[in-house]
């Protein structure tokens, strides 16, 4: 459904409501106040489903190509308004960083205004925890630091989920300085979080992959990039994951 058909349906559905309300009798000033309630009550839990149902295909589904695709509509609807359309820049970031590129990923996220990042609704974490994703798997590792110092210790996180988030970016901080143990040590404990996606379970198993392929635990490491495999649908690691098995069987 474009803009144009969206606003048909919430301007039709906002008159029958009102219709409804008057043909019960009631005064027509109140009829209105109703009508005004029941309507931005019925759009926010609309809009939080459709929220939650595209998150979903990333994190669940671990769909970015379909996430993508369903963000791009969504920002054709509500984009217009200039900060709405800088959560879509970080959402689309998010998706191409699952499908590996991060060079793409990294080039949306430096050009965003980051006048538009409020730390009240954590948008402004979640923008620095991607963006020094993205910093580490290019390689550029002293931008990576000097973001989380200056950064991720500043920024506290507003719930569970980015709770998770920073503790999955303290991880690949780890796995970036070779600092395998205290990296193991956080991850085996954040595998037990049962707030964390199935798209975070994995990409915390493929580290541990990784952490076991450098310590010689080629077994271990095997049975994690196989995790990831079979569960990982389209992400990028998918891929990477079965790079790591064919080295290691050649």
């Amino acid at each position: 459904m474009n803009r144009f058909m969206y606003n048909v349906v919430f301007y039709l559905f906002t008159i029958i409501i009102i219709i409804a309300l008057l043909m019960t009798g009631l005064n027509p000033f109140i009829a209105w106040i109703l009508t005004v309630i029941l309507v931005m009550t019925l759009y926010l839990v609309i809009s939080l489903y459709r929220h939650k149902k595209r998150i979903n295909l990333l994190d669940e589904d671990c769909d970015p190509e379909a996430f993508l695709a369903q963000t791009a509509k969504q920002r054709k609807i509500t984009g217009r308004n200039k900060r709405a359309n800088t959560f879509f820049d970080i959402d689309e970031a998010a998706g191409l960083m699952c499908l590996g590129k991060y060079q793409e990923a990294a080039s949306i996220l430096d050009s965003v205004d980051k006048s538009r990042l409020s730390t009240k609704n954590g948008i402004q974490l979640v923008y620095y925890i991607n963006l020094i994703g993205c910093y580490y798997e290019l390689g550029e590792k002293e931008k990576a630091e000097e973001l989380f110092d200056n950064k991720i210790s500043t920024l506290s996180p507003i719930n569970k989920r980015l709770v998770t988030a920073t503790e999955i970016v303290i991880i690949e901080r780890y796995y970036a300085n070779e600092d395998y143990q205290h990296a193991k040590e956080k991850l085996s404990l954040l595998l037990k979080n049962p707030y964390i996606s199935k798209r975070q379970k994995l990409s915390l198993l493929y580290i541990l992959g990784l952490i076991n392929k450098q310590e010689g635990n080629i077994e271990d490491a095997h049975k994690n990039f196989q995790y990831v495999i079979d569960n990982g649908n389209k992400l990028a690691i998918v891929e990477k994951s079965k790079l790591h098995i064919q080295e290691a069987n050649d």
